[in-house]
């Protein structure tokens, strides 16, 4: 949902709020590097969602996009999150799906 939220922003935006202090490990997968950070928020400006796989809690996947109004403004983010126990990579797939699929209703045009 974060990461969702930091894509609406500018790379500069993105780096005046991070720099202000460290951005804590929560796992041994987050992604600490602003520059690593910047470079994955270019790919869900993509692909219009958002996936973290166990970067804030181990053991689960999640998957975000932001909602759109009329206007094309961001005005909330939808997210889910499930156990990584039993999850094959055509779940990853399917939430991939939908993601996109939320996206594009939420457009303004």
């Amino acid at each position: 949902m974060g990461k969702s939220l930091l894509a609406e922003m500018s790379d500069d935006e993105v780096r005046a709020l991070l720099s202000r202090s460290p951005l804590p490990r929560l796992t041994p997968k987050t992604k600490i590097s602003v520059s690593q950070l910047l470079a994955e928020l270019e790919t869900i400006r993509q692909q219009g969602y958002s996936v973290s796989e166990e970067e804030n809690r181990l053991d689960f996947f999640s998957i975000g996009a932001v909602i759109r109004d009329a206007t094309g403004a961001a005005v909330a983010v939808i997210s889910g999150a499930v156990p990584t126990a039993g999850l094959k990579n055509q779940d990853r797939a399917r939430s991939r799906s939908l993601s996109f699929r939320l996206r594009r209703m939420s457009r303004a045009d």
